[in-house]
């Protein structure tokens, strides 16, 4: 199992609020009262209606989408970075009745806190140094969605990305992932997914890389309990914390950083919010024209 792109990627900061997405979103009540009910859910009922959300029970692309925001942590010191947009094309088939397996290509933008334009430099706090920021751009590559999982593996993210050496250090990965809670709400659907990643480097007692993300995702109860609903529309909340990045040269500086932000799911990049689609047209126009040739 490999930690899906996204996950990886929590490195943002929402300037504004984030934009309407068409059709995308489950209709939530803002005057009903919240009265969850824990599930007895597990095993293939809980996979199913995770599966349902965030990707879809049938072969077919579906793009989760992030509006997030990311400080960095000193000591005691936060400060803002930046504002983060990132999207990524993804597909599952089934397994067993405790596996999907499939593909994810993602692919983020890294945009000024103020005033939301894509940054070309940043100067990182502490240090003053101003640093290139790159766009990110990573798969596809192979993925799982699974119920509890944890193992330790050759971390081969640095190959598998576009300028990889400027993101993630080679190691060994020590991964987990876990869903959890299942909750009927009203007229929604509450599962939260706990994923994480320690990487070893050779001759080292630190991590060279570390990432630990906590979400909880929101679906629409009817779609999830239709047997013949195979992907509902989701909204993410989530919380992170991630190691500096090389690209950041923050080497020197103990801390991480703190990420949060809220995202969602399509099925057609034109329901994206629109400065994601205009960055991906700008910059990755052929996961817009044909994924399918992008993921052979």
């Amino acid at each position: 199992m490999k930690i899906p792109r996204r996950h990886l990627l929590m490195n943002g900061v929402a300037a504004a609020s984030v934009v309407s997405l068409i059709g995308a979103q489950p209709a939530l009540s803002a005057t009903s009262p919240s009265t969850p009910q824990n599930l007895d859910w597990s095993g293939t009922d809980l996979l199913r209606a995770f599966v349902k959300a965030r990707s879809s029970l049938n072969e077919e692309f579906t793009i989760g989408w992030v509006d997030a925001s990311t400080y960095a942590v000193m000591g005691a010191e936060t400060a803002p970075l930046y504002r983060l947009l990132a999207a990524t094309w993804q597909k599952h088939r089934r397994v067993d009745d405790r596996t999907y397996e499939g593909k994810v290509l993602e692919v983020a933008f890294y945009l000024d806190f103020n005033t939301g334009q894509r940054l070309e430099k940043l100067t990182m706090p502490r240090t003053n140094t101003a640093v290139e920021v790159p766009n990110y751009r990573s798969g596809p590559s192979a993925n799982k969605i699974l119920l509890e999982d944890s193992g330790q593996e050759d971390f081969k993210m640095g190959a598998e990305t576009q300028a990889g050496g400027s993101f993630f250090r080679a190691g060994t990965s020590y991964r987990e992932q876990r869903l959890s809670q299942p909750q009927h709400d009203g007229a929604d659907f509450l599962v939260r997914q706990t994923l994480g990643t320690r990487v070893m480097m050779q001759g080292s007692d630190k991590p060279g890389f570390f990432y630990h993300e906590w979400t909880i995702n929101r679906a629409p109860w009817r779609d999830i309990v239709n047997n013949k609903v195979a992907s509902t529309n989701v909204e993410v909340q989530y919380s992170s914390i991630a190691a500096f990045r090389p690209w950041m040269k923050m080497q020197n500086v103990e801390g991480h950083t703190l990420q949060n932000g809220r995202g969602g799911k399509v099925w057609k990049p034109d329901q994206l919010p629109r400065q994601l689609l205009a960055l991906c047209k700008q910059f990755h126009p052929d996961l817009l024209a044909d994924p399918a040739k992008v993921f052979v």
